[in-house]
Formats: C-alpha cells, structure tokens, sequence
C-alpha cells in the first residue's frame, strides 16, 4: 500500500506487465519441457510423463504467487501467512492435485498415474528453479 493507485488513463496491461507475463510463461513452459525430456529418458509411459508435467504446470502456478504478489520483493512474508484465503485456495489446491494424481478413479477419468517420490523431488526442483529466475529477473528488470 506504500504506492498509490494507477491511473485511469493507464491500461491494465500495459508493457511491463506483458513483459513480466509473457517471461514467466517462457520460463515456466521451458522447465515444463526440459523435466518431460529428462523423464522421457527414463523408459516411462506417456501418461506417466503427461502426470508429471501436469503437475508441475500446478506446482509451479501455485509456487509462481511468490513472484505476483508483489512488484519489486519476493511475496513471502508476514502478510502472506495471514491471508487465510489464498492459504486456503494453495491447500485445497494441492489436495485436488494429490486426488488427481492418486486417486484409482482420477486415474481412470484423467489418464493420470501414481507419481514415483524421485519425480516428485524433479518436480520440485523445477519448479522452484522457475521461480526463483522469474522472481530474480523481476527484481532486476523492476527493481524501483
């Protein structure tokens, strides 16, 4: 709340909000790849490697709050631990992802299959690797 509101006059998107847009989907998306090609290599089947990538497109939306929630630091402090509802959204939504990636019927329905513990520190690790290059890029490229 330390700046005051935009203007009228200025647009919502306007292009240092497309640019940060359109560098986290480049990051995301590239990690995205690079953890279905490093799995590809480990004989897995497709739905196992379609599991895999889907949930790390989850984890690393959910992760990519701390660099949305504030412009110029990373969005992880005080403030962020009282937000009972965006905490509340995060859990739900990490329990719709365990429901979809280990419940028998969500594998039927979804074509999804039990994630291995070893993916998911890959999944992990990815997605904490493209926040902290988005989050580090912002800080540079926006710092005010």
């Amino acid at each position: 709340m330390a700046r005051g509101p935009r203007s009228k006059k200025d647009s919502l998107v306007n292009r240092h909000f497309l640019t940060r847009i359109v560098f986290s989907g480049v990051i995301i998306g590239l990690s995205a790849f690079i953890l279905f090609w490093v799995l590809l290599n480990g004989n897995r089947s497709g739905e196992y490697l379609q599991t895999a990538v889907f949930t790390f497109m989850a984890v690393a939306q959910l992760m990519h709050i701390f660099n949305v929630r504030k412009t110029n630091s990373f969005g992880i402090d005080r403030s962020f631990f009282q937000n009972k509802a965006l905490l509340g959204s995060i859990a739900l939504s990490i329990a719709l992802q365990l429901v979809a990636v280990y419940a028998p019927f969500m594998n039927d329905l979804l074509g999804t299959e039990p994630l291995r513990f070893v993916t998911w520190l890959g999944i992990l690790g990815a997605a904490i690797i493209s926040t902290v290059i988005v989050g580090l890029f912002n800080k540079i490229k926006y710092h005010h």
